[in-house]
């Protein structure tokens, strides 16, 4: 078999960044039976800004108790694409949903999200509202911020 070494020197790992990414994980615990965290239905709650430069690569959103009314939720882009994340998660079930299963498509297909400027990461309450359920939610990526350095 061929050993393929034609990169040109300019583009060989010695000289791109040697600054490693950074991983980026962020957690949120939400009780929706907390004073003044209950949702109508349509209503959004803003959870996490994602800082410019970050690769988003997956979402978990975990259901730790069971909300009574049966709703579901979208986690994604306040003001821009709502279901971005996670779309139609069960509120009323214990369990586990993340991003780009089955049940939710969405970026998992494509490999994750780059968020080129702060971006503010919504919680979308759809069918009904919420309002004594428990949820741990968990967003998972790269800080690439500093990826663009010059490397001389």
């Amino acid at each position: 078999m061929p050993v393929i070494d034609n990169i040109p020197a300019d583009q060989s790992s010695a000289s791109l960044s040697q600054v490693p990414a950074l991983p980026y994980f962020v957690e949120k615990l939400v009780s929706f039976a907390d004073t003044g965290l209950a949702m109508a239905a349509a209503d959004t709650m803003d959870l996490f800004v994602v800082p410019a430069g970050t690769l988003v690569l997956g979402a978990k959103l975990e259901m730790l108790t069971a909300d009574g009314a049966a709703t579901t939720a979208d986690l994604g882009v306040t003001g821009g694409v709502v279901d971005a994340l996670i779309n139609g998660a069960a509120m009323n079930a214990l369990g586990v949903t993340m991003s780009g299963s089955a049940a939710t498509g969405g970026m998992g297909a494509i490999g994750g999200t780059y968020f080129a400027a702060d971006t503010t990461i919504s919680l979308l309450a759809i069918t009904n509202g919420l309002s004594d359920g428990v949820m741990r939610l968990q967003l998972f990526g790269f800080d690439l911020s500093n990826r663009n350095a010059d490397p001389a």
